[in-house]
């Protein structure tokens, strides 16, 4: 018989979902922000966030121990001081192959003309390209979201905006096939008329299976700011086919700067988002599982919290067991990240926790969550539990050590000569077969 000492190194499909203890990413005295988080198919955590040491500027962080410790940082972007950090406006960074890729938006030709730029690392971000254009040099540009498909290929949506008046003009898509070195022509994701997007909630976007894409933003139609969502076909640079995702009419006269977020495992598709409920802003979910072709009913991540809770800036992943994990801030008692989870084809979420181990009461916020294709999900934040704004970290990820408690049962079976009888060394072993009769 064997026992199993801890969790599996392979998920177990189980409903207590139970987080290690929270990791600083960095603390320094400076403040820290706005971070981003993917995992390597080696199972190598990178951390991206902004820095407002010398200026506001991105530095990274690698952990090869599953979030134990984390590196030093290590500054990404060439030109000191240029990032641009606004609400939501995180750097995004993706990992192919070994090769990383951060995006984020910089104003090095100056304000006005904000621009999303792009550095690389082959060295597993011990070193980094200088940075360059990847959005529209003649616009205003916000709000980078990067998606690699299983081919390499870079999916990268964004926002574009007048540079006189800064007015929302369009979402932008390019791609990438040759490993960052260069993009497609821009073409329009908010290829629709009689509404727009909402100016200052993010995008996001998946790759399906067959190679399809899917971009949801929250729309803004006379400040109805419900989530709608454009297709496009594998290998296509064109968006259309716009629909709607929720219909729960939310009116909002300002921008509320809390956009969707999405996954997918297969087929499944799961979206995360904020609507106000009573003008609360309460966190839900919804799941498709064809595609994206249909979504279920929007489910509550926690309907037993009182009515006047705030729940906001969703951020979610799904593990290959068909489990949708989902954090979100949450302030029914300070600010805190919370977590839930449950399977696609649920109503109801479990395991519903707070991430943050502080129990400071202090704010903590800009959650982002990814999977990293072991079954485990992995979170970042950025956090005040020591008095100024620093990035954390928590995962789920356990590993076996199983201990033998009988004899090893023997794999292959071997034939020795027999051992002398020194009562008869000449022992016979007797014994016949039997023949079938024809």
């Amino acid at each position: 018989m064997k026992k199993v000492l801890m969790s599996l190194l392979i998920p177990l499909t189980i409903w207590a979902v139970e987080f290690n203890p929270n990791v600083p990413v960095i603390i320094a005295e400076s403040t820290q922000k706005l971070p981003d988080i993917t995992v390597g198919n080696d199972g190598t955590i990178y951390v991206i966030w902004a820095d407002t040491r010398y200026g506001t500027n991105l530095y990274f962080a690698k952990s090869t121990d599953h979030g134990e410790t984390f590196t030093e940082g290590v500054q990404v972007n060439d030109e000191i001081g240029q990032v641009v950090t606004l609400t939501s406006n995180q750097p995004k960074i993706a990992e192919y192959d070994g090769m990383l890729y951060v995006f984020w938006a910089d104003q090095r030709a100056g304000y006005y003309h904000t621009d999303i730029y792009s550095s690389k690392s082959t060295d597993g971000g011990a070193t980094w390209s200088s940075g360059f254009s990847v959005g529209n040099g003649f616009k205003f540009n916000l709000y980078p979201e990067v998606e690699i498909d299983p081919g390499g290929t870079i999916h990268l949506v964004y926002y574009v905006y007048s540079t006189s008046t800064l007015e929302f003009e369009s979402v932008e898509y390019r791609k990438s096939t040759n490993g960052g070195n260069s993009f497609s022509f821009q073409t329009t994701v908010s290829n629709y008329s009689g509404s727009k997007p909402c100016e200052c909630c993010p995008a996001d976007i998946v790759i399906l299976p067959d190679g399809n894409k899917i971009a949801a933003f929250r729309d803004d139609n006379d400040n109805i700011r419900d989530i709608f969502g454009t297709r496009s076909q594998a290998g296509s640079d064109y968006w259309g086919d716009l629909f709607q995702i929720s219909y729960e009419d939310f009116v909002i006269s300002y921008c509320p700067s809390s956009g969707p977020s999405l996954d997918n495992m297969e087929s499944t598709v799961a979206l995360g988002y904020m609507v106000g409920i009573n003008e609360v802003p309460r966190t839900f979910l919804k799941i498709s599982t064809d595609g994206g072709e249909i979504f279920g009913d929007s489910i509550s991540v926690d309907p037993s919290v009182e009515s006047d809770v705030i729940q906001d800036y969703p951020s979610l992943a799904m593990t290959p067991d068909g489990m949708v994990h989902i954090a979100w801030e949450d302030h029914r008692d300070g600010s805190d990240i919370y977590y839930g989870s449950m399977m696609a084809g649920e109503s109801e979420l479990s395991s519903i926790q707070i991430l943050n181990d502080d129990g400071s009461g202090e704010s903590q916020r800009e959650v982002r969550m990814v999977n990293g294709n072991d079954g485990f999900v992995y979170a970042v934040w950025t956090d005040k539990r020591n008095g100024d704004d620093d990035i954390y970290f928590a995962t789920n990820y356990s590993q076996v050590v199983v201990e033998e408690t009988q004899p090893p049962i023997p794999i292959t079976p071997v034939l020795h000569q027999n051992f002398p009888n020194p009562f008869n060394p000449e022992t016979v072993i007797r014994f016949e077969l039997s023949g079938r009769e024809m």
